[in-house]
C-alpha cells in the first residue's frame, strides 16, 4: 500500500472496509489531511515515512518511479487504445485516500477514460494505482518525458501483504493484523 492503502468502496464499489493507513502513529499525523490534498499527496509519495510495509527494509514497492519518453508512451497507448500521437495524460478521479480511479489519455485521433485496475495495464504495468504524473518536455537533442512517482503495488483495497508482514515482526497477533486491514469483519471458528 506504500503506507496509506485504499477503502474496498472506492477501489471496487463494494464492502465497508476503510483504507488501512499502514503508518505507525506517530508518522501518520503530519499526514491526516493526506492523501487527498494533492500538494500533501505530492510530497507523501516523495516521503519515506516509516511505515508497517516498509519494516520489510528498502522495499523497492514502498516508492518507486517509471519513466517513458514521448515516443514509447503514446506507442503503448495508441496500440491498445488507437489514439493516435499522446497529446496529454490526465488524472481525473480518485479515491478519498488518493489513489487514481481514472485517468484520461488525449491523442491527435481522440480520447480515451481509463478507469481503476484497468489503468496500471494501460501505463505499461505500473505497480500501483496511487502515482502522480509528470510530463517534461523536450529540450534540444533530450526527448519528452513521461515520469510516474508511486507508492505500493496493487489496487491499494484490503490487505498490504509486506505491512502484514511487518506488524507481525513487531509481534502483533494474526488478529490483530486482520482487524487492522479488516475492521468490519468478524473472525469466528468454522470447525472443530
Amino acid at each position: 500500500c506504500g503506507g496509506w492503502g485504499s477503502s474496498d468502496e472506492a477501489v471496487w464499489n463494494d464492502g465497508e472496509s476503510p483504507g488501512a493507513c499502514d503508518l505507525s502513529a506517530e508518522s501518520a499525523t503530519p499526514w491526516a489531511g493526506m492523501p487527498y490534498n494533492p500538494d500533501d499527496r505530492e510530497r507523501f509519495l516523495f516521503s519515506r515515512p516509516p511505515g508497517y510495509c516498509l519494516d520489510r527494509g528498502a522495499r523497492a514497492a514502498y516508492r518507486w518511479t517509471r519513466s517513458y519518453d514521448e515516443a514509447e508512451l503514446s506507442a503503448i497507448l495508441d496500440h491498445k487504445y488507437g489514439i493516435g500521437d499522446l497529446k496529454a495524460i490526465r488524472l481525473k478521479t480518485f479515491t478519498p485516500e488518493g489513489w487514481v480511479t481514472g485517468i484520461e489519455v488525449e491523442g491527435s485521433k481522440g480520447s480515451k477514460t481509463i478507469r481503476r485496475d484497468a489503468i496500471r495495464n494501460a501505463l505499461g504495468t505500473i505497480r500501483s494505482d496511487f502515482f502522480l504524473i509528470e510530463h517534461l518536455p523536450a529540450a534540444g537533442p533530450v526527448p519528452g518525458q513521461y515520469l510516474l512517482v508511486g507508492a505500493g503495488w496493487g489496487h491499494g483495497a484490503g490487505m498490504c501483504q509486506d505491512g502484514a508482514y511487518g506488524l507481525a515482526l513487531r509481534g502483533e497477533t494474526y488478529r490483530f493484523i486482520l482487524d487492522h486491514y479488516f475492521p468490519a469483519a468478524t473472525v469466528k471458528r468454522l470447525y472443530e
